[in-house]
């Protein structure tokens, strides 16, 4: 997989999983 690309999943991820850890959390 191409760097730009793993790049832009991971940080997709990252957002999307600390969205929903803040979720759980409050």
């Amino acid at each position: 997989m191409p760097k730009s690309i793993q790049q832009t999943t991971v940080s997709a991820f990252e957002a999307s999983g600390t969205y929903n850890l803040e979720e759980m959390i409050a």
